[in-house]
């Protein structure tokens, strides 16, 4: 019995086995190297690296199999062969192994295809890591190129204010423009300090010589009238001096020293007017006498406390100019600095962005992916599955056990009915009576018979 159930098992797993369409296997091994050196595609020469022996990284390997189950290399993969999606997604199998490399199966009825597929994977997948690449390669292109037009913006802005400084001081703002505004400010304060000595003699001098005329006006009595006198020719031949001064002036309207030229005419005039009316009611005084000199002297000295008035205003307003020019100077000295050091990083990140420009350019259209295939997949000779052999010695193994555990139960059973009719066929029991009546019957044979 056993060995009948086996052999049949047996038999009927190898038919089986011959008529179902065989599945065809093929693998692949192959992994991206962790420890790949980067292209230099700029710079100087260099001493090359040394060479590498290409490793796998356990960190990547389970991101690489999350890519190959994904839907874009299984579309990729779909395209390619000119089958369903659905379809690869069933017959394309990706594990890791233990020593972090990627096997990829492909399983088929056609040997040829599986070979086929397997051996396109590793080139699929690393043109799918190629277009990432690139993506990311002309995304930075772009992101770099606006970076660089904006730090190209700024520097010609920092090139427009460097050169309003030019335009303000007319030279290179440096240290030594800053030394000739210092020197030039001093020279107007020593300047301004001289022209104050030189006011406050002249008022003592036209003090001394008003103190002087007031006596001797007292020397003089009425008696007749004069038409001139040597004040107002002095007068009339300052004024005509002034005139000539003006018209000899190369400065602006607005500029301090001819403002005060012009008020000192406006002032001469009106001492004119006022020598002119006071002579129409003036007693008569000796054209050389001493009081006509002292009047003369006078004047003098009023014009030339006049002029260093004006020259002292001229001073005061270049002082203010060399003041301000210096602290300007600093104050923009300072900025030009700045800016200089500004130009200088702007200029460094434009030429590096510029690099980095480049390198992305050159990446975007030199790709490479470190892909190493480890074990290229070759047509298959024998199918993965069924497996006629193997199949029937399961079924051989299995069908004996059945067998076996099938005549356990038959011999269970024939011991059970066996019991089930000696049970039926035994003597019906006797009762108490019956049996003490029949225990006398056997006493009383056993009696007789002795």
């Amino acid at each position: 019995m056993i060995v009948a159930t086996a052999a049949f098992a047996g038999f009927f797993a190898f038919v089986i086995s011959m008529a179902i369409t065989p599945i065809y296997e093929a693998k692949t091994t192959f992994y991206l190297a962790s420890n790949a050196e980067s292209p230099r595609y700029l710079g100087g020469p260099e001493t090359p690296p040394e060479p590498l022996f290409p490793t796998p990284d356990e960190k990547t390997a389970a991101l690489n199999v999350g890519i190959l189950r994904g839907s874009a290399f299984m579309t990729a993969m779909a395209k390619e062969f000119g089958l369903p999606v659905a379809l690869v997604r069933k017959r394309v199998d990706v594990t890791v192994s233990g020593e972090f490399m990627v096997d990829l199966f492909v399983r088929s009825e056609d040997a040829g295809l599986t070979s086929r597929m397997a051996n396109r994977a590793p080139a699929l997948y690393a043109e799918f890591h190629r277009a990432s690449m690139r993506q990311r390669a002309q995304q930075l292109a772009q992101t770099l190129s606006a970076h660089i037009a904006d730090l190209e913006n700024q520097l010609i802005g920092l090139e427009a204010q460097s050169e309003v400084h030019r335009r303000r001081f007319g030279a290179t703002l440096d240290e030594a423009l800053i030394a000739r505004l210092s020197d030039r400010r001093a020279t107007t304060e020593r300047r301004l300090q001289e022209i104050d000595g030189s006011l406050a003699a002249a008022l003592a001098r036209r003090v001394g010589l008003e103190a002087e005329l007031e006596t001797e006006r007292r020397t003089y009595a009425a008696g007749e009238t004069v038409l001139t006198t040597p004040v107002l020719d002095l007068m009339v031949e300052q004024l005509l001096t002034l005139h000539v001064e003006l018209a000899a002036a190369r400065d602006g309207p607005q500029s301090p020293r001819r403002g005060a030229v012009e008020e000192q005419i406006a002032a001469t005039e009106t001492a004119i007017e006022g020598e002119r009316a006071r002579m129409a009611a003036a007693v008569i005084k000796s054209t050389g006498s001493n009081y006509e000199l002292l009047r003369g002297q006078i004047a003098t000295a009023k014009a030339e406390e006049a002029a260093v008035t004006a020259s002292r205003q001229t001073a005061e307003a270049q002082l203010a100019a060399a003041k301000a020019d210096l602290d300007a100077a600093i104050a923009f000295l300072s900025e030009a600095e700045q800016l200089a050091a500004k130009k200088a990083e702007v200029a460094a990140q434009v030429s590096d962005a510029r690099i980095n420009l480049a390198s992305a350019r050159l990446q975007a259209e030199n790709a490479e992916v470190p892909m190493v295939v480890v074990e290229e997949a070759s047509v298959p000779t024998r199918p993965a599955f069924p497996i006629p052999l193997l199949n029937g010695i399961v079924a051989v193994l299995a069908g004996a056990v059945a067998g076996f555990y099938y005549a356990l139960f038959i011999g269970h059973a024939a011991r059970a009915r066996q019991k089930l009719l000696s049970e039926a066929l035994r003597p019906p029991r006797f009762t108490g009576t019956e049996l003490a009546h029949l225990q006398r019957l056997a006493e009383v044979s056993r009696g007789a018979a002795s």
